[in-house]
């Protein structure tokens, strides 16, 4: 399962709308580390939707609709490989 942890205090995120179904243990899709971050992936601590929004010429955030989370990250970053290998330090192997 592709989960990714992506703060110190270990928010995680999963993909989201077109493999959800409200239980990151049951998620349907297989593991595939080369797709692309969808604009609704999922904060699994609180299973609130994540928005991805472009907050400057050089970064994304991403934000929790429901428990307002909020990390930043380079918009060079497209895949959940690349999302993973950014935040390695939370990731390790």
């Amino acid at each position: 399962m592709i989960l990714v942890k992506i703060s110190e205090t270990n928010d995680v995120i999963w993909p989201g709308p077109d493999n959800y179904d409200y239980d990151p243990k049951r998620v349907k899709a297989e593991e595939d580390w080369d797709r692309k971050i969808s604009s609704v992936p999922v904060h699994a601590v609180c299973n609130g939707f994540v928005d991805n929004i472009v907050t400057s010429e050089t970064h994304r955030s991403f934000s929790c609709r429901r428990c307002y989370m909020r990390v930043t990250f380079p918009r060079e970053i497209e895949t959940f490989a690349q999302l993973k290998k950014h935040f390695a330090q939370f990731n390790p192997e």
